[in-house]
């Protein structure tokens, strides 16, 4: 039994577009071509070693290019992060940024093995935010899952910057930076309110005042590229929120509540 299958996250008729690139029914064809084109992507690097050890490092290549993916139909189209039907033949359109998984490691590897897809992946992240009013935290297939904590789709956009890409508009760029720092969900407000995330007001607080700590000083680095003294002065004195979550007897982060006293009992081996 022989079959094809093509998504389109538009339409049936998208989908049936998409099913005529598929290539020819002969199915050893197909898999040499596949084969043929991962070797192709693989082989951006080279390694040398022992069998066992080529073979983790390959795997993990392998796994950083599973994602993002293409999001956008053959003609274009795509759906939009607020679900209406959208169409650029300029670009395309990326789905599965799973940010706080990959903004340390994956994105940057990406910018060596991939280059010709980062400036559309970062146009994605500013569609998403043209389209729903915030950069997204943890993308799928246009909707925003909220998942994990940050708002790390800022670091990938600076890393891309700092590199010299220059596939998109920084100071849109910037704009939505700010955005997703200004507003007030997953604890933001907190966040500025008290220079940290009580722990007895929100939960996930430390890792949250770390990564809102880390994002801010990604936004002080663009505004310091862009020459926006103002604003990089109020990001790098947001940026240093995590000494205030820093037990300097312990040498621990640890939960520290509105009235800026430590969540006690404390055990580092133990989340309270």
């Amino acid at each position: 039994v022989l079959c094809k299958i093509a998504l389109s996250a538009v339409s049936e008729d998208g989908a049936l577009k998409n099913l005529k690139t598929l290539s020819s029914w002969d199915f050893d064809q197909t898999k040499a071509e596949t084969q043929k084109a991962w070797q192709s992507e693989l082989g951006n690097i080279t390694v040398e070693g022992d069998p066992e050890t080529k073979t983790k490092f390959y795997t993990a290549l392998y796994h950083t290019k599973l994602a993002p993916v293409l999001f956008s139909d053959v003609d274009g189209s795509f759906r939009k992060g607020n679900g209406e039907v959208g169409r650029d033949t300029a670009q395309n359109r990326y789905t599965i940024f799973s940010l706080w998984d990959t903004f340390r490691a994956q994105h940057p590897l990406l910018t060596i093995t991939d280059p010709e897809r980062v400036n559309d992946f970062v146009q994605t992240l500013l569609g998403f935010y043209q389209e729903t009013g915030y950069l997204p935290v943890w993308e799928l297939h246009g909707n925003e899952t909220n998942t994990m904590t940050g708002y790390h789709a800022i670091p990938v956009i600076l890393d891309a910057y700092a590199k010299g890409f220059r596939g998109f508009n920084a100071e849109l760029a910037f704009q939505a930076m700010k955005a997703s720092a200004m507003q007030n969900q997953r604890d933001t407000d907190l966040y500025r309110k008290y220079g940290y995330v009580p722990s007895d007001l929100g939960v996930e607080s430390v890792t949250k005042t770390l990564e809102y700590a880390y994002d801010d000083w990604c936004i002080a680095q663009v505004a310091l590229l862009l020459e926006k003294k103002k604003e990089y002065r109020y990001f790098m004195e947001r940026s240093e929120s995590w000494k205030q979550v820093f037990d300097k007897k312990t040498k621990f982060m640890r939960g520290k509540t509105a009235e800026a006293n430590w969540v006690v009992p404390f055990d580092p081996l133990r989340s309270t």
